[in-house]
């Protein structure tokens, strides 16, 4: 079966960006905001990867990140940011994020970190 992938990320460049580098090997659904994302997760449970966006309008990623965890622990969290924190890439591994990205990705290292993710399955 296919790795189906949620991004969650209020700009819409980024959503389609992602959407297109991935869509040859994933199934590839977006979300704009948490409650999007929540509701997604909660009845869908094919997907297995979540692409998350720290910075987003009402809620943080990190906040999202809890969430997530709470209610779906085997679900696999990218965190993604524009910048690299070290503070918040350390909070987000410790809230059981897999992996950190910084926005400058090019599609074979965004393919290489999902694929690291899916192959833990």
């Amino acid at each position: 079966m296919t790795p189906k992938v949620l991004v969650v990320d209020d700009e819409k460049g980024t959503r389609n960006l992602i959407h297109h580098m991935l869509k040859d090997q994933y199934e590839v659904v977006q979300a704009t905001d948490q409650e999007t994302a929540l509701k997604m997760l909660e009845e869908d449970n094919q997907i297995t990867v979540v692409l998350l966006d720290i910075l987003l309008p009402k809620i943080n990623g990190i906040q999202i990140l809890k969430q997530i965890k709470g209610k779906n622990p085997e679900i696999r969290v990218i965190m993604m940011s524009v910048v690299k924190e070290v503070d918040t890439v350390v909070q987000a591994m410790k809230l059981g994020a897999v992996d950190y990205i910084t926005k400058d990705f090019d599609e074979k290292q965004l393919l290489d970190v999902i694929g690291n993710v899916t192959k833990k399955e």
